[in-house]
């Protein structure tokens, strides 16, 4: 009961974090949102938004929003993006670099559909080959912008070279450690544990 009691209080804690700083995130890194999506604008030809469905808390789907990086021509080619991806703009390689493309999901995190930390949001075709007692784990709490193993697979396009296997690649070299770290961040969620990640990040 206690530690039902605990995890409530955890959850609670950390919807609270989560509108307060994504407000304030929205506030100090708005103008440099509708900067960036002016210059995607225009170098892509497009809306400088992108929106994709990823999977969610309790397998909902919602759509991830992000600062369009690739030529829309392109755009639906491959749902992995490759080391040295033609498709790459010259702006979305900078904001790519340093996470700028990133910062509209703090519109996520104020509607509820992420929080600040927590296992990233996979691609429906990708979370469906995970085992349903380790999906069901990670589906238990909102997906995040950060966590442990975002932090350690921070350029994780870098390991992509092959198109056709990259998926294959993902779940046979990547996936385990990701599951087998976000589970445990699971087990052990807390606010503390969520700043040091944030800093970390």
């Amino acid at each position: 009961m206690i530690m039902k009691n605990n995890r409530y209080k955890n959850i609670i804690l950390k919807r609270l974090f989560d509108i307060l700083f994504s407000v304030i995130g929205l506030i100090t890194f708005g103008l440099v949102i509708i900067i960036f999506v002016f210059l995607s604008t225009i170098e892509t030809n497009s809306n400088g938004l992108f929106f994709q469905k990823r999977v969610g808390y309790r397998g909902k789907l919602f759509k991830i929003i992000k600062i369009k990086t690739m030529y829309i021509q392109n755009q639906n080619k491959s749902s992995i993006t490759l080391k040295n991806d033609p498709r790459i703009t010259k702006i979305g390689k900078f904001m790519r670099r340093f996470k700028i493309d990133e910062l509209p999901q703090l519109i996520n995190i104020l509607k509820g559909d992420m929080s600040f930390v927590g296992p990233r949001p996979d691609l429906p075709e990708i979370i469906n080959q995970i085992p349903k007692h380790e999906r069901d784990i990670i589906l238990s709490v909102k997906p995040g912008v950060t966590c442990l193993s975002s932090i350690d697979f921070i350029n994780e396009e870098n390991l992509f070279t092959n198109e056709n296997n990259s998926i294959e690649y993902i779940m046979k070299n990547i996936m385990p450690k990701k599951i087998k770290l976000n589970i445990d961040y699971i087990n052990n969620m807390n606010l503390k544990d969520d700043i040091f990640i944030i800093i970390k990040t």
